[in-house]
């Protein structure tokens, strides 16, 4: 007996982002849902194309991860670049996927910038100016030398303060690493 099909992933780790292979990842969407149109069909992604993305959607994915390390433009660029797409980018496609599919946001920590009092303040108000979803607590896994070299002086308030501050967006189920215990 073949096992049941209930969910199709595409863009997780080294898959590369389907919003840049727009043609192909639009014509194996649509064959999956018109041959399995109950089927979860899931795209992970940088969220480069709002116009792409609404092209996939419309050809049948039903849920969206979207994964960044920063919600404030200047510090996208830098943890991101150089990349072809800015942070505005990303925030339609974030819009898009919270209007018309399941989204998750795969936000990538990384301590000493993501708990920093205005990233901190970006990343609270995004998840607060949308209808719902998950929030998943990623690593950035970046050097933190070489990061933080490129951006200006900040003083953290920590990684426990934005956790708290993100529990209570009650709208948004939040999966978070788990904690080092006190020494």
């Amino acid at each position: 007996m073949t096992p049941q099909v209930t969910r199709i992933a595409f863009g997780r780790a080294c898959d590369g982002d389907p919003l840049l292979a727009l043609r192909p990842m639009e014509e194996a969407v649509s064959l999956v849902h018109a041959r399995h149109p109950g089927v979860e069909i899931h795209v992970e992604t940088t969220g480069c194309s709002a116009a792409a993305l609404r092209r996939l959607i419309e050809a049948g994915v039903t849920s969206v991860t979207v994964r960044f390390a920063s919600a404030m433009p200047d510090t996208y660029r830098a943890l991101h670049g150089p990349v072809a797409h800015e942070w505005s980018d990303v925030r339609a496609s974030i819009s898009l996927a919270a209007e018309r599919a399941r989204l998750t946001l795969a936000l990538l920590l990384l301590p000493g910038v993501t708990d920093r009092p205005a990233e901190s303040d970006a990343i609270v108000g995004l998840v607060g100016d949308l209808p719902g979803g998950s929030l998943e607590l990623r690593d950035l896994g970046a050097d933190p030398r070489r990061a933080l070299a490129g951006l200006p002086r900040g003083r953290p308030r920590g990684m426990r303060s934005l956790l708290d501050r993100l529990g209570e967006a009650d709208h948004f189920e939040v999966t978070a690493p788990a904690m080092p215990a006190a020494v």
